[in-house]
């Protein structure tokens, strides 16, 4: 059930952050038909936290035939505590390189560190402290604040998209993350979770990158997101959150530039639709004239808003079945040039029977005008609310 009321909330704005590992290959071949070599970078994309870390214990690969599979951590420089907001813009963390097995891999998984322990590591982080934890992130205060992984050191993060290995031939990959959306903070019991959702992206020669500008006086615009999207134009799909597909994301950096990999399209797909979101502005978007394997060119000038033409959105969620359980909401509007697209998106955590109150995400800012509102949970039907934002404060209650 979704209720929809107006309320008076404080605004602040939430960016989308998405983080890709990247995996390349380019040597190392063995004289036999039979394996090829892959080497595993790190590159993320921007958060409004100052910083974020994982501790990636181990990599685990499936194979078709021979089933699951430790990469060898005297190949790959693991473990390995990593800030994934110090990689943007194509920066990378080398996590090292190794050899596999030529066929199919039906699944990835990175085995995280989850010990209470603090890290026994001489590196020191941006507030130069010790690492307090494994996996931890640092807040806008400067606090720092532990990240619960559930099951991050047994099952460890799944990325269930396949990719080959081909016997002496090079194969990349991008491990697109989108931490925002799987950073959510547990309720009232003080808790962080990092619940991550990842997405492969198959090469690093496809890519786009641009200027953000202020359309008014041509200044650079720093920290805007910007996100490459599909969007399935068929009347009725099986789940409506499968409409859009945020494939990758970056944001721009202090001149106003970005770059972004994005992963390869079938012939039969439409290109990518090239998102620019900045709190404050109005949504940019183009589509990109081909889906074909190329380096592409996209400029944005941005059309400033007045404070009447912003209203604010936040959200809460009840029902699910735990207390660690959340919720995504994908926000959407009607782009004249590109169709449907996902302006904003934010994980909301459950709220449980015996919390007095309702748990409400940060309020994000939005432009006035019409959107779709789209909420998917694990084991839960989607549902869709219509709601016009005009010079407001808006509360969604969702109820599963």
């Amino acid at each position: 059930m979704l209720r929809h009321r107006n309320s008076l909330v404080f605004a602040c704005a939430i960016i989308l952050m998405m983080l890709p590992l990247v995996s390349c290959s380019n040597g190392g071949y063995t004289e036999g038909p039979s394996t090829g070599t892959l080497e595993l970078s790190l590159i993320d994309s921007p958060n409004p936290y100052h910083a974020i870390y994982i501790t990636i214990n181990e990599i685990r690969v499936h194979h078709d035939v021979d089933g699951w599979e430790t990469l060898s951590n005297l190949d790959l420089d693991l473990p390995q505590t990593v800030n994934l907001l110090e990689l943007v813009n194509g920066a990378m963390a080398y996590l090292g390189s190794t050899e596999l097995t030529a066929g199919h891999y039906s699944q990835m998984r990175l085995i995280l560190e989850d010990s209470e322990e603090a890290p026994q590591s001489a590196d020191l982080n941006i507030l130069g402290n010790p690492h307090p934890y494994f996996n931890y992130l640092i807040d806008a205060w400067d606090n720092e604040i532990s990240l619960k992984v559930p099951s991050g050191g047994n099952s460890g993060i799944k990325l269930v998209n396949g990719f080959d290995i081909e016997a002496e031939s090079a194969t990349e990959l991008i491990l697109d993350f989108d931490a925002l959306k799987s950073v959510v903070q547990a309720g009232n019991s003080g808790k962080w979770l990092l619940k991550p959702t990842i997405k492969v992206i198959e090469t690093v020669t496809n890519k786009v990158s641009g200027k953000i500008t202020d359309a008014a006086d041509a200044m650079e615009i720093e920290a805007a997101m910007v996100t490459a999207q599909k969007n399935d134009e068929e009347p009725v799909l099986p789940d409506e959150a499968d409409r859009v597909t945020v494939a990758a994301g970056t944001e721009s950096d202090e001149f106003g530039d970005y770059f972004m990999y994005l992963p390869l399209l079938a012939a039969t797909e439409d290109p990518y639709n090239i998102v620019v979101t900045m709190t404050g502005y109005a949504a940019a978007c183009q589509q990109l004239p081909s889906n074909e394997t190329m380096a592409y060119t996209a400029d944005f000038a941005l059309t400033a808003l007045t404070a009447e033409e912003t209203g604010t959105l936040s959200a809460s969620v009840e029902g699910l079945a735990d207390e660690n359980d959340s919720a995504l909401f994908s926000i959407r509007q009607n782009h004249i040039d590109c169709g449907v697209i996902e302006v904003a998106s934010f994980s909301v955590v459950n709220t449980m029977p015996s919390e007095q109150n309702l748990i409400y995400s940060d309020p994000i800012v939005l432009p006035t005008g019409i959107y779709q509102i789209v909420v998917s949970a694990d084991g839960q039907p989607t549902q869709v609310v219509d709601l016009e934002v005009e010079d407001d404060d808006y509360e969604i209650d969702v109820a599963f």
